[in-house]
């Protein structure tokens, strides 16, 4: 309860940006525009994975909220929030979208430095997507966790899909008559 009291309109404003990362047209956008990259790096089969992931989660939340039925936290909302509460969808999809996207990034970079620092940058965003939800009052932190494990698992399975196709072309490669110029 604490939290809601010394709740200010500057520090409500910032994390309702922050909350919009992840949203629904934040997710797209997000994605659209990782799909792009994608595709001018002939990595068709990631976008694939992308934008499976993405559906799965967004099925899987929804059958979730109504599976458990449970009710927004309204007394302390900071802006009014439809849908049922668990699991939070913002956090499941920031888990994966930026989880995901981050991963990605962090396979293509060679130094320590740089791949710490992706990863933390996407671990900060992801945690401060899913803070934002109970600071504006619209999840308990049970939804946030919950959101979070279950993304987490659809990342899981992104990664693995990604390493599974990644070894696979490699193979596919090896197998094939090396082109000579």
């Amino acid at each position: 309860k604490t939290l809601f009291q010394a709740r200010g309109t500057g520090l409500s404003t910032f994390f309702y940006g922050i909350t919009w990362l992840g949203s629904l047209p934040a997710t797209i956008g997000f994605a659209l525009l990782g799909s792009v990259l994608l595709l001018r790096q002939h990595k068709r089969r990631n976008v694939f994975i992308l934008w499976s992931l993405i559906g799965g989660v967004a099925i899987f939340v929804q059958v979730g909220k109504r599976t458990f039925v449970r009710e927004r936290p309204l007394q302390v909302a900071y802006y009014p929030e439809t849908g049922y509460s668990f699991p939070s969808g913002h956090s499941a999809t920031a888990m994966i979208l930026y989880g995901l996207l981050a991963y990605w990034l962090i396979r293509q970079r060679r130094t320590g430095r740089n791949r710490v620092g992706i990863g933390v940058a996407a671990v900060s965003l992801i945690v401060m997507v899913g803070f934002s939800r109970i600071y504006l009052g619209v999840h308990f932190l049970s939804d946030v966790l919950g959101g979070y494990l279950m993304g987490l698992c659809w990342l899981i399975v992104g990664i693995v899909l990604t390493e599974w196709q990644r070894s696979s072309r490699q193979a596919e490669q090896s197998k094939s008559p090396s082109k000579q110029t």
